[in-house]
C-alpha cells in the first residue's frame, strides 16, 4: 500500500474521536487496521500526522518487486542482469545498474562459474562408494599411492588474465590477451607424484594408445615405484584396455581400483598441472621442443612440500564428497 493522504489521516482521527473503533474505520475508509492504528497512537501521543521526508533517493521497487526479483535470480542464478530486469512489471522500468544494485544488496553478485565436469547419476553414486570404501585410509597409507595422470599443454594459455588500463583503452594493442586459434601447438606430457614430494615427467605422443602407454610405464613408472608403492590411474580407454591392464599385471604392479569416473577433485595431481600451466605463462616457446624444454624446467621447480600438502588433503577430499552425496566439491 502506498502512503495515505493527510486528509485521510484526518479522517481517521475524526471517526475515533466519534467512537468508531479501528475495525470500523479500517471498513469504512478502505485503509489497513494496522495504518489506523498506528495513525491514532501517533496522534494520542502528541506526534505530528504529516508525512515524514525520507532520507535519500526514492525507492524505484518496492518491497514486493525487490523481492520477486531476487526469488526470480536464484531460480536461475544464470539470468544476466539485463534478462532480470524484464521480470519487474512493465509501468516500473529500471536501468541496468539499477537492477545490479538491488541484487547485490541482497548478497547475489556476479562471479565466473566454476567449470566441473558433468555428472551423471551413476557417476554420483560411484564416487559416493569409492570414497566411502576409502575413508578409513589415513595419510600414512595415502603417502604410498602415486597419483598419475596425462596432460595437454598449450602454447598460449586460455586463462583469464587481468590488466591495469584508464577508461577507454579496452581495445588498445598494449592492453588486450592475444590468442590462437585452438591454443597454437601444444605438448602432451605425462606425470606421477608420489607421497614424499618425489615427481617424474615424461612426454608422450598427442593421441597415447595401450601399447604407447605400457611403454611409457616401462620407461618412467617402473623405476620410480617401491616395494609398497600403488598405482594410481583414471579410467581413460588406454589405461582401462585388457592389454594394458595385462601389462600391469606382469610388471606385479599394484593397482588402485575401480577409480570413480568423471573425478579431478580426487586425483591429487590435477593441482600440479595447474600449478604447471600457470608457472609457464610469459614464456614465449617458439615450437614443441622448447615448449617442452620449459615444462622440464618449472616441472622440477615445484616444491616437495607443495605436494606433500596436496597428499595431506585427501582425507579432506574424500569427506567432501561424501558430504555431498557424490556431487561437487571445492577441490
Amino acid at each position: 500500500m502506498g502512503k495515505i493522504e493527510h486528509n485521510q489521516r484526518l479522517m481517521i482521527i475524526k471517526c475515533m474521536k466519534n467512537g468508531s473503533s479501528q475495525r470500523e474505520v479500517s471498513r469504512r475508509l478502505g485503509i489497513a487496521k494496522t495504518s489506523v492504528r498506528n495513525i491514532w497512537q501517533r496522534y494520542v501521543n502528541g506526534f505530528t500526522l504529516e508525512n515524514r521526508l525520507s532520507p535519500g533517493r526514492p525507492r524505484l521497487l518496492s518491497k514486493t518487486d525487490e523481492r520477486h526479483l531476487v526469488v526470480c535470480s536464484k531460480r536461475n542464478p544464470f539470468l544476466t542482469a539485463n534478462e532480470l530486469s524484464l521480470c519487474i512489471p512493465n509501468d516500473k522500468k529500471i536501468s541496468l545498474e539499477t537492477c545490479r544494485r538491488y541484487l547485490r544488496r541482497n548478497n547475489l553478485f556476479a562471479h565466473v562459474a566454476a567449470r566441473k565436469p558433468l555428472l551423471s547419476i551413476a557417476n554420483k553414486r560411484k564416487r559416493l562408494a569409492w570414497c566411502k570404501a576409502y575413508k578409513s585410509w589415513g595419510i600414512s597409507s595415502w603417502i604410498n599411492v602415486i597419483f598419475s595422470d596425462e596432460c595437454r599443454v598449450e602454447q598460449y594459455s586460455k586463462r583469464r588474465m587481468l590488466v591495469r588500463r584508464s577508461v577507454g583503452q579496452r581495445h588498445l594493442h598494449t592492453f588486450v590477451t592475444k590468442t590462437v586459434k585452438h591454443g597454437g601447438f601444444s605438448v602432451t606430457v605425462w606425470g606421477a607424484i608420489k607421497g614424499n614430494g618425489s615427481k617424474v615427467l615424461h612426454r608422450c605422443p598427442a593421441i597415447v594408445n595401450s601399447e604407447l602407454y605400457a611403454q611409457i610405464i616401462e620407461d618412467s613408472l617402473l623405476p620410480f615405484l617401491d616395494t609398497n608403492t600403488i598405482f594410481m590411474q583414471d579410467g581413460a580407454p588406454c589405461h582401462r584396455s585388457k592389454a594394458t591392464i595385462n601389462f600391469l599385471e606382469t610388471r606385479n604392479i599394484c593397482l588402485l581400483s575401480d577409480w570413480p569416473p568423471q573425478s579431478p577433485d580426487l586425483n591429487i595431481i590435477e593441482h600440479v598441472w595447474a600449478k604447471l600451466k600457470k608457472n609457464i605463462i610469459g614464456t614465449h616457446p617458439k615450437n614443441k621442443d622448447e615448449l617442452w624444454e620449459i615444462l622440464k624446467e618449472e616441472w622440477q621447480k615445484i616444491d616437495a612440500s607443495y605436494i606433500v600438502n596436496l597428499y595431506e588433503s585427501i582425507p579432506r577430499r574424500l569427506a567432501a564428497v561424501i558430504k555431498r552425496k557424490g556431487l561437487h566439491t571445492p577441490y
